[in-house]
């Protein structure tokens, strides 16, 4: 026989399921605590300084047009190296830049360079991590045949004629 109080088996059964919500929710949240309290190290890695690296940006895309003017002189790979690589937090910061065709002033025309600035700042950022692991006379720039790494964007910057410059980062590989 039914109690009079259980007419309604749902409510019983939704009120149930909202504790067991709540319950799983704040045990996650404790589990979460514990895990950064055991990895210390990944809350104390070093963070780069994206203002110092956005200050820097006129100089490493200066570095990177001399670079491609005159690929011979490999002190400039060194130089941008000094620019582009953060030991501390083991990372390459570099930039790319894309422009969008001429008088094509559309969102899709700048959706094209935002693309294209994203593809150079990954080519830069493969060159700087063949050079930073095997040396500046390893390799020429324009001779690079290789995967473009995974770069995530610090900062999009677009001037007045829609040119999109990107600020990149990627990890060095240990």
């Amino acid at each position: 026989m039914i109690s009079k109080n259980f007419k309604r088996p749902e409510i019983y059964i939704f009120g149930l399921l909202l504790l067991s919500t709540a319950f799983i929710w704040v045990q996650c949240s404790k589990e979460e605590e514990k895990v950064n309290e055991l990895r210390p190290e990944i809350n104390a890695q070093a963070k780069i300084d994206v203002e110092q690296f956005k200050a820097k940006m006129p100089e490493i895309i200066n570095t990177q047009s001399e670079i491609q003017t005159t690929p011979e002189d490999k002190s400039l790979y060194q130089s941008l190296l000094q620019l582009c690589v953060d030991e501390n937090a083991q990372k390459i910061i570099t930039t790319g830049q894309g422009k969008p065709p001429e008088n094509a002033r559309s969102a899709v025309a700048i959706q094209s360079a935002e693309r294209a600035a994203y593809i150079d700042a990954s080519r830069w950022i493969a060159y700087l991590l063949e050079w930073q692991k095997h040396g500046t006379d390893s390799l020429t720039f324009g001779q690079l045949e290789a995967e473009l790494p995974p770069v995530r964007v610090l900062h999009k910057e677009v001037a007045g004629d829609y040119t999109v410059s990107l600020l990149v980062e990627a990890d060095i590989p240990e």
